[in-house]
């Protein structure tokens, strides 16, 4: 791929990654919600899924970001 096509996916990458973060906040934020909808859904597993898909989703972040910005330095 070119730099830029790179550059571009890892930008979509990144925002998509600032999507998980907040989702994985909602699912943290909301878990007796989402309990109450889905009655075998603990809210405990909730709090935990929520809670791992902000570590994921922010160490995703990360790397996409430096990636970017080392895709960005090498034109």
């Amino acid at each position: 791929p070119t730099a830029t096509a790179l550059r571009r996916t890892l930008g979509v990458n990144a925002a998509l990654d600032v999507g998980y973060v907040g989702g994985g906040w909602w699912l943290l934020r909301n878990a007796d919600r989402v309990h109450h909808r889905l009655a075998r859904y603990p809210a405990s597993s909730a709090r935990g899924d929520g809670a791992a898909i902000i570590v994921q989703g922010s160490f995703l972040l990360a790397l996409d970001s430096g990636f970017l910005a080392m895709a960005g330095r090498t034109q």
